[in-house]
């Protein structure tokens, strides 16, 4: 994997992304609640995303992301990281980032 942004972005607002090549969204701090297009075997494309959760986005479809937190105080980062395809075993797992995640 290769990160493009070295360290972890909050998230204050609705966050969207639509890559041009397969990419994972790794949340490294508070939850997030998350959209993703084109998964049409699901019936329902949302998903919930804790901290050290990865959710793998494939080139071509549309994701959308918002902070739903827990309490007023917790605050939402990702990390948006280029991935290559010989990476990918599953869509949604529990991952950490390349430095490590610490959630508490």
């Amino acid at each position: 994997m290769k990160p493009l942004n070295d360290s972890p972005f909050v998230v204050t607002q609705l966050w969207t992304a639509r890559p041009s090549s397969d990419h994972r969204l790794l949340v490294t701090s508070g939850r997030a609640w998350a959209t993703l297009s084109g998964e049409w075997d699901k019936d329902n494309p949302d998903h919930v995303l804790l901290c050290g959760d990865g959710l793998h986005v494939a080139a071509g479809q549309h994701l959308v992301v918002e902070a739903w937190p827990r309490h007023p105080a917790e605050v939402l980062t990702l990390t948006w990281l280029a991935i290559d395809k010989s990476e990918i075993e599953v869509k949604t797992d529990s991952v950490s980032s390349p430095g490590g995640v610490t959630c508490l």
